[in-house]
């Protein structure tokens, strides 16, 4: 079912009344489309009946409840939850159950009065409570005309943010799903008349930036609603901004955003009004999940599931659950025989128990060549394993490449194990856990083979050794020797990398050396591994030649005690490259670089060194930083009002009035103010009356 809405209205608006009679049409269309999907879905017959008598009384609705009614049809098929964030379709479901009609009124007001001005949207929820939340609306204009090109300078991100509240609302562009490291615009109700741009490093606490890189462009606020519109380039050039990566291809890494919100005059503790989630701001919104969707349907043929089984959660602060699934099992979830040689597997998907989410911290998916039908090989013998999957909070569905696929069959992978680390600070009882991943597979092969590189100390071999007390940096380095032998001639290309450390890690970077030259580093300068653990580092894919070195680097502050190990506890330093085409050494093992390795592939073996840090500089972060050279892009500061665009002040109990209040001079720059009236729906009225008039008329003839 194809809604266009948005399309319609800008053609309408730019044609005027010639277009009328394609409006129309569209409109028709648009209904029988809702009733025939309506009449073929668990659909409420009541929101047939609803569209039969919107269609038989030929009177045009809101298009908001047009789509209101399509798109309660899609939640029905696909209210489906990932690490918080709800896919909600379409504006009309954001705050569908609010109990405040009135404010959800206007913010549906708000989003019929601009179409036109934002391409995507989508809600972040609240992990307690899906129907409360922020609305974020995007769009990204180009100030030159190529938009395909890395001109983050010159490009523009139009933004709106959308709360049930009072006091204030922020919008963070998180590095790993946490407040630290984050980049934040705050906009406040009792200063109406401009943003707050602000950053968080370590101390969590909210700081202003030296320079104010967003641009007010409206503000809109009802007695318990805040809607704020602003503007940024994607690179500000600033060090206390993060950059807004070009992430339309889907090979690069979402973003990760935060939100809170409060009643407050000026930003404050939140409790539990925050959300968090990812964003696609080259994309579609939560469309996204719903391309996912569409493409498994087009390339796959079915899909089978690796996950764990109504699993008791331990009540213990850490528990590594380990499932382990044959090739008996996954021939019996796909429906095929075992003459099949082999599948294709083009994309994986996480299943996240909702019940369950908060325990769930990240998970790992491990192949064996053998068909394991007594269940114990996958389990105990690390091996023979090789990596194929590993999830974390915040990342999606995963499509690969059209040309890229992981191989399923014999001496390749025939069974699974499953390795999920559970959370359980707190020490909940009573949970049962059905988290896993679900791989659809194609019987058509693929160009490439994927595979997963593992550098830094994949099999733990430092277990047992301390990490240092206070700051401490520890390097892990893969001679060029260990990419020449699994190469040979021929070069890979990653797709994706994540960075992985326990929670002491601070930091954690990854770089690539070739002839003694850096050529490419990755970093995550604030890693939380309370929100993520498996970090996606957000970049354009890359290259690995012959003859690359690898250095990867782990940044701690750890007590005496901790040492590396695999419970929560204990430490890690991890990087995963998934790449193509799938390589292997010797043969038949995965091509790794790891402490003690030398056993096997004695090229291969990872080089440890660690340094005792005296200052949180040696850290090398470069976010948060700030010099007294630095320059402000915008010409304005946090206390100028940057721009003269008006305010709308909602209130509902006011009575209506046919004159805005408080009329000033438009051109003295002070904030106009609007009561809660009908003289907005007035001026619509008059402005689209005879448009409406016309369409009725040529749509009867």
């Amino acid at each position: 079912m194809k809604l266009i809405p948005y399309n319609i209205v800008r053609e309408v608006r730019s044609k005027g009344s010639a277009y009328a009679p394609s409006y129309c049409n569209t409109l028709i269309i648009t209904v029988n489309c809702c009733k025939t999907a309506l009449m073929r879905s668990r659909g409420s017959p009541s929101a047939y009946v609803s569209v039969q008598m919107l269609l038989s009384s030929q009177m045009f609705p809101s298009r908001w409840t047009l789509l209101g009614l399509c798109s309660a049809l899609s939640s029905s098929l696909s209210g489906s939850l990932v690490s918080g964030q709800t896919l909600f379709n379409q504006p009309t479901e954001y705050f569908a159950n609010s109990t405040d009609s009135v404010s959800t009124q206007f913010y549906l007001d708000w989003v019929d009065s601009t179409l036109e001005r934002y391409n995507a949207s989508l809600f972040l929820s609240t992990a307690n409570n899906a129907s409360n939340g922020v609305a974020v609306h995007w769009s990204v204009r180009a100030d030159m005309p190529d938009t395909t090109a890395n001109n983050a300078a010159s490009t523009t991100l139009r933004l709106a943010v959308a709360a049930p509240a009072s006091g204030w609302v922020a919008l963070g562009l998180s590095e790993n799903g946490g407040m630290s490291g984050s980049d934040v615009v705050v906009f406040e109700a009792a200063q109406p008349d401009r943003l707050r741009d602000m950053h968080i490093l370590d101390t969590r606490a909210v700081m202003d930036d030296v320079c104010n890189d967003w641009t007010l462009v409206e503000a809109h606020l009802a007695d318990n609603f805040v809607i704020f519109e602003a503007t940024r380039v994607l690179d500000t050039g600033d060090a206390q901004d993060r950059i807004i990566f070009p992430d339309a291809d889907t090979l690069i890494a979402s973003h990760r955003i935060i939100a809170a919100w409060g009643n407050d005059e000026t930003v404050s503790y939140h409790k539990e009004n925050k959300a968090r989630g990812a964003i696609r701001w080259f994309g579609k919104g939560a469309a996204e999940a719903l391309t996912f969707e569409q493409t498994m349907r087009e390339v796959s043929i079915g899909s089978f599931e690796v996950r764990a089984v109504d699993h008791p959660i331990q009540t213990i602060d850490t528990e590594y659950a380990e499932f382990c699934v044959s090739r008996s099992q996954i021939l019996a979830q796909t429906g095929l025989d075992g003459s099949l040689d082999s599948l294709t597997l083009v994309g994986m998907e996480p299943i996240i128990d909702p019940s369950t989410s908060q325990f769930v911290h990240h998970f790992t998916v491990f192949t064996s060549p053998s068909a394991n039908e007594d269940g114990a090989v996958p389990c105990d013998d690390r091996g023979y394993l090789e990596l194929i999957y590993v999830w974390a909070p915040g990342e999606p569905g995963y499509a690969l490449p059209l040309n890229v696929g992981a191989t399923y069959g014999p001496n390749v992978a025939q069974s699974f194990r499953l390795q999920v680390h559970y959370d359980n600070p707190a020490l909940i009882a009573n949970a049962v856990d059905n988290s896993g991943v679900r791989f659809y597979f194609s019987n058509q092969p693929r160009e490439h083979a994927m595979g997963v590189l593992q550098l830094g100390d994949p099999y733990v071999g430092l277990e047992g050794q301390t990490v240092g007390v206070g700051w401490n940096k520890h390097d892990f380095t893969c001679s060029g020797s260990c990419a020449t032998m699994a190469l040979g001639g021929e070069p890979v290309t990653v797709i994706r990398e994540f960075l992985h450390m326990h929670q002491t890690g601070a930091r954690a970077s990854n770089t690539q050396i070739r002839d003694g030259r850096v050529v490419r580093s990755s970093a995550i300068d604030y890693f939380s591994f309370a929100q993520q653990g498996n970090q996606a580092v957000q970049q354009d894919p890359f290259q690995i030649l012959p003859g690359d070195e690898f250095k990867t680097s782990c940044y701690y502050k750890s007590n005496a005690g901790t040492a590396f190990g695999i419970s929560s506890d204990e430490e890690m330093c991890i990087a995963f490259l998934f790449y193509y085409p799938r390589k292997r050494v010797s043969g038949f093992l995965p091509w790794l670089c790891a402490v003690g390795y030398d056993r096997f592939v004695p090229a291969c073996d990872s080089q440890w060194s660690s340094l005792s840090l005296s200052t949180t500089a040696e850290l090398e972060r470069t976010f948060g930083t700030t010099s007294e050279e630095s320059r402000c892009l915008s010409t304005t500061s946090s206390l100028e009002m940057p721009t003269k665009a008006p305010v709308v002040v909602a209130n509902p109990n006011d009575m209506p009035s046919d004159e805005p209040a408080d009329p000033i001079d438009p051109t003295s720059g002070a904030v106009k103010r609007y009561k809660y009236c009908w003289f907005p729906y007035f001026i619509a009225i008059c402005r689209f009356l005879p448009m409406v008039l016309l369409t009725l008329l040529i749509c009867r003839e």
